[in-house]
């Protein structure tokens, strides 16, 4: 499973797609042979595009010529704080 942040929810009305400097990219991968992932360090109240690819579990079993099977989702990380919901700063930026 890959994914990769796209941008804040708290930001999505002025189109402010910035990366966090801090924390990295927000872009990663997990191999995993489990129906359920958790991902942890994602950044919270973000959108995130997700591909999850079928590998084969041997290496005699892969084939060179066909791709492995995938398939894309778009997910969203929830608010870090409860009930606190983002609003435009009073204070003008430089």
């Amino acid at each position: 499973m890959y994914y990769e942040h796209k941008g804040w929810n708290g930001c999505k009305e002025v189109g402010d797609h910035r990366i966090d400097s801090n924390r990295g990219k927000g872009r990663g991968n997990t191999q995993t042979d489990e129906q359920a992932v958790t991902f942890s360090g994602l950044h919270a109240f973000s959108l995130y595009e997700l591909s999850m690819k079928a590998l084969a579990t041997s290496l005699a079993t892969r084939s060179i010529v066909t791709p492995p099977e995938e398939a894309r989702a778009i997910g969203e990380t929830r608010r870090d704080v409860p009930n606190v919901a983002p609003e435009r700063s009073p204070i003008e930026p430089r």
